[in-house]
């Protein structure tokens, strides 16, 4: 049994006792120290703070009950009193668009600001409409346990108070609650949306589904059932796509198809996606995977670890959605990714951007994932090892090519040699690391400016889907994301 002993001010906003019905903790009292431990782990049972559920299918698109499941959701028509009026203006114009983008904003609009008591009959009437148009469609319901807010606002409150204990010491009429960093989360702090989105853009630019959000309650899911178009098949939609810049990547030479997908494929990856995310927030969102020498809580480095999670999630997504468009932008996410990553403990370039080894990790992923599962997402990430390796092909100097690998000065400016997929992971930590100016590093570090000089510079698209492969990685053995020897502690893995 695991438990973590946690400074609890004696001036916060429950008691420990009130605490724990908040976020689903089991709490006790040792040598006059408060102890927490989440009650799934008390119990030994698997984390489940997101529930998927099948609503309607276009064969039960008709039937009433078929989206009564949401009548039991708590209200939220006090968030938005006063905004009907503004929605409704709304509506009106993304209706005269015509436009299938604008039909979908449409219907996440109409999602979120439809009063509680009227939301069945809603849904129902926007389901009956695309599943006259979508017969192989489904529609869902993500359940969202109140742990799992709750749970983030206790972890960012210990936080602010390890870190401000003077605003604990305020009048009570002068205490503003402790919103420390409450603007910099995202996905997780403010729905979850983004992370069910990164499954339907698994095979962007087409995609497999869309969202719409219920604040505090839950989210609504339509599976297309196949894969659509997730853009215009024309290169500018809009004039002001003419100006992106095209630098960090050569030409895209190959049009992607559109990928063959069935509904069941798309509703397994749902269940597996949703799964994972279960495993992988149980983890995050667990105290006692960040404990100090002496077994208390490092609310700092929980903290931490949630912004970094959430800033990996819109990195990945970004990736993602810009796939076929902006390139230099998905190469500058993706170079976030890698340091996202090397904060996760997943190793630095030489292991994330190093062929050889990436291709062992893809060939571990491979035997991980469900065979339908892995239909979906693995294509992704083939291309992206394929692009990695043909990046071996970018150092054109033959009279420094060898058996053994490329010959580069190192920093004391000597030749040394280094085996072909190494200086490829060297020289794309070289080329990340043009944000601090390669001027100081022509003065600093003569083994990058050699390696800069002994390549092309050629980076095909799909190299940046390398953040698509490595979060996935990481959602089907969440229990890396942990330094090593608390992953040995808590879960026995070899490493």
């Amino acid at each position: 049994m695991r438990w973590i002993r946690v400074s609890y001010p004696d001036r916060y906003f429950t008691r420990p006792a009130q605490l724990a019905d908040y976020c689903g903790w089991r709490t006790r009292t040792r040598n006059g120290s408060l102890e927490v431990c989440p009650i799934e782990v008390y119990e030994q049972r698997p984390p489940s703070l997101l529930y998927p559920s099948r609503l309607a299918t276009p064969a039960t698109a008709g039937t009433p009950a078929a989206y009564r499941h949401v009548d039991q959701w708590p209200r939220q028509d006090d968030l938005a009193r006063d905004v009907r009026p503004l929605v409704e203006a709304e509506l009106q114009r993304l209706a005269q668009r015509q436009s299938r983008g604008a039909s979908w904003a449409a219907f996440q609009l109409d999602t979120l600001a439809t009063p509680g008591p009227e939301l069945a009959q809603h849904l129902q009437g926007w389901y009956q409409r695309i599943a006259a148009e979508l017969p192989h469609s489904s529609l869902w319901a993500i359940d969202i346990d109140p742990w799992f807010s709750s749970r983030q606002t206790v972890i960012r409150g210990l936080f602010a108070a390890a870190e401000l204990p003077e605003l604990l010491a305020r009048p009570a009429q002068e205490f503003p609650g402790l919103p420390a960093a409450r603007g910099l989360q995202g996905s997780m702090g403010r729905g979850i949306a983004p992370t069910i989105e990164l499954a339907l853009a698994a095979t962007s630019p087409w995609v497999l589904g869309i969202t719409a959000t219920r604040v505090g309650a839950g989210l609504i899911v339509v599976l297309f059932g196949h894969p659509e178009a997730g853009r215009a098949d024309v290169f500018a939609s809009e004039l002001i796509e003419l100006y992106r810049p095209r630098l960090l990547s050569s030409a895209e030479r190959v049009v992607q198809p559109q990928p063959t997908v069935t509904a069941t494929q798309i509703e397994a990856l749902l269940r597996w996606w949703i799964g994972q995310l279960n495993k992988l927030f149980g983890l995050l969102l667990d105290p006692t995977n960040y404990p100090n020498n002496d077994n208390s809580y490092n609310a700092q480095a929980h903290f931490g670890d949630l912004l970094s999670l959430d800033r990996l999630l819109a990195c990945v997504l970004g990736v993602l959605i810009h796939a076929r468009r902006d390139e230099f932008s998905r190469k500058l996410l993706l170079f976030d990714c890698l340091d996202l990553l090397e904060g996760f403990h997943q190793g630095g370039y030489e292991q994330l951007c190093n062929p050889r080894t990436v291709r062992e990790q893809l060939d571990e992923l491979t035997t991980l994932l469900p065979a339908e599962v892995g239909q979906l997402v693995l294509p992704r990430c083939h291309r992206a090892v394929e692009a990695l390796e043909q990046l071996q092909d970018g150092f054109y100097v033959h009279e420094r090519l060898g058996s053994a690998g490329l010959q580069i000065r190192n920093k004391r400016d000597q030749l040394e040699t280094v085996s072909l997929p190494a200086a490829v992971a060297r020289y794309l930590r070289v080329v990340r690391n043009a944000t601090h100016a390669f001027h100081q590093m022509a003065q600093r570090r003569p083994d990058h400016i050699s390696l800069l000089a002994a390549h092309n510079g050629e980076l095909s698209p799909d190299l940046s889907d390398l953040a698509f492969l490595h979060f996935v990685r990481v959602l089907a053995d969440p229990a890396e994301l942990l330094p090593r020897a608390l992953r040995q502690q808590r879960y026995g893995t070899n490493t």
